[in-house]
């Protein structure tokens, strides 16, 4: 139970600190060089969530087998991190180069202020960093599958005091405005990166011992590469569905509208982070409760959640809606943004609506059933995008915000829940 508090003490953390260090380089990248050089961020930044696949899901996938493994299965799951670590970095800068190169002009299709040229080193250098530090975070799963979390939480923190140090540093630099802005952008990444990096070979190290190099292949190791080839097709769906906005947005809507969805999304993932850390925490503890169908302390668990994430996600959204002017102009001189007075308020249902969808998804994973999950979130990724397309066509910016909503509404937001009561039933 320590470990739990810990971890999810230090989560919280994490999040705060995250937040904290995005809103500073929102409002530097704005003062010191001008609204498109932060469009640039923003869609760059709109790209992490896609880069959660390059670990083709064996990250999600050794943690499932640590947890509800045999333990001749846990020490193949441990001998493998190395294995898989060298084949998905090989195959990731391969990627890196092949994407850059093809589609640096769509991605950043209503930036006019770098080159060609530019855009596609500018991308494949982010794009090779970001996917390093997702290999690297499979050493934080791996804590986390040990009941260990605060250790690859603290390591994030440390990560994150780095990026926020180097973008207060980066304002004094004596550069031009785009090698000081892609030097910003770049070194924001790298320093997550480093310490992912530091963080797998670290759990490596500490779980090495438990591995025997003589240990023959369990005959069920086939269940690692099925458990990680559908949580790579989640993970790729659920980007689809959740990570597709900022695309749709670079695609149709101008650079400030960019930049202004951005912020304001910014602000309101300080509600879901919050309790994503818990989730995260939570998992192993999920499944111990899944797996035993222990109702009553399923039922225990989702009411404290729900009472908790319904009351702060109602509070928050009602102080960001009371304090958005201020909110605003933190960032924006004289406190105006292009935005519609539903913006704000849009972006709240929606948040409440992601954190209340999150326990349950986390159940469903947790239980192992990569099945269900993968159809729900595909359902999600093709109303999310056919909505948000057309929405933003219609409403712009706020139709961004009701595509993805929508997706939700018409699919997890129930079916998830749904699931549930059928494993108790």
């Amino acid at each position: 139970m320590n470990n739990k508090i810990i971890g999810v003490t230090t989560g919280w953390l994490l999040r705060i600190i995250n937040a904290t260090s995005q809103l500073i380089l929102i409002k530097l990248i704005v003062e010191v060089y001008n609204i498109e050089v932060y469009a640039i961020f923003a869609i760059i930044a709109g790209l992490w969530g896609w880069m959660q696949i390059v670990d083709f899901g064996y990250g999600s996938a050794l943690i499932n087998t640590i947890i509800n493994g045999v333990n001749q299965d846990i020490k193949i799951a441990l001998k493998m991190y190395k294995k898989y670590i060298t084949m998905l970095v090989i195959i990731l800068a391969i990627l890196s180069i092949l994407i850059s190169t093809i589609f640096s002009g769509y991605v950043f299709k209503s930036i006019d202020i770098i080159s060609e040229n530019e855009k596609t080193f500018l991308l494949g250098i982010v794009l090779f960093v970001m996917g390093l530090s997702v290999i690297g975070s499979m050493g934080y799963k791996g804590f986390t599958s040990v009941d260990k979390a605060w250790v690859g939480n603290v390591l994030q923190i440390v990560a994150a005091a780095m990026a926020l140090a180097w973008i207060l540093m980066i304002k004094y630099w004596e550069l031009s405005n785009t090698i000081n802005a892609a030097t910003m952008i770049i070194g924001y990444w790298f320093c997550m990166m480093i310490m992912s990096v530091i963080g797998i070979l670290y759990f490596y190290s500490q779980n090495n011992k438990k591995t025997d190099s003589s240990e023959k292949e369990s005959d069920n190791i086939g269940k690692i590469h099925e458990r990680a080839k559908y949580f790579f097709m989640m993970s790729l769906v659920a980007s689809a569905s959740v990570q597709s906005d900022v695309l749709i947005g670079s695609i149709l809507l101008n650079k400030n509208d960019i930049a202004y969805y951005s912020y304001v999304s910014k602000v309101y993932a300080l509600i879901y982070m919050a309790f994503t850390s818990i989730t995260q925490v939570l998992w192993p503890h999920l499944a111990e409760i899944l797996n035993s169908k222990d109702v009553l302390k399923y039922n225990k668990l989702l009411k404290n959640y729900l009472i908790m994430s319904a009351a702060a996600g109602i509070v928050g959204v009602v102080i960001f809606e009371y304090f958005k002017r201020e909110i605003i102009s933190f960032v924006f001189t004289g406190g105006e943004m292009n935005v519609t007075r539903y913006t704000f308020t849009l972006f709240g249902i929606y948040t409440v609506i992601r954190v209340v969808t999150e326990f349950f998804a986390a159940s469903i994973g947790a239980f192992d059933k990569l099945k269900y999950s993968m159809l729900v979130i595909s359902c999600q990724a093709i109303v999310s995008i056919s909505c948000s397309y057309f929405a933003t066509k219609l409403l712009g910016l706020d139709g961004l915000i009701i595509g993805a909503l929508m997706g939700y509404l018409m699919t997890s937001f129930w079916m998830f829940p749904y699931k549930v009561y059928v494993i108790f039933r």
